[in-house]
């Protein structure tokens, strides 16, 4: 089986655009933790995947919190982009 992966490389690159856009962060910031989530749908059946940089599952309890917040105070106005 082969997946296409090229959504997640274009969601990716498009995050990380958008952010290196932003004046938010000054020139010694990092990126700390990464997290992915991922559904796959094969038609008969759907999976929920995710892999994080940190293995310590507090922080990822505390990251996945963070993007469902964030997700559900921008609702239907939310940019992938922005």
């Amino acid at each position: 089986m082969s997946l296409d992966v090229s959504q997640l490389g274009a969601t990716a690159m498009g995050m990380m655009d958008g952010l290196a856009q932003k004046e938010r962060f000054g020139d010694d910031a990092e990126i700390r933790t990464v997290a992915i989530v991922v559904e796959i749908n094969d038609g008969d059946t759907t999976g929920v995947f995710y892999r994080c940089t940190d293995p310590r599952i507090f922080v990822q309890e505390g990251l996945f919190r963070a993007a469902i917040r964030a997700a559900l105070a921008h609702g239907a106005e939310y940019d992938p982009d922005g």
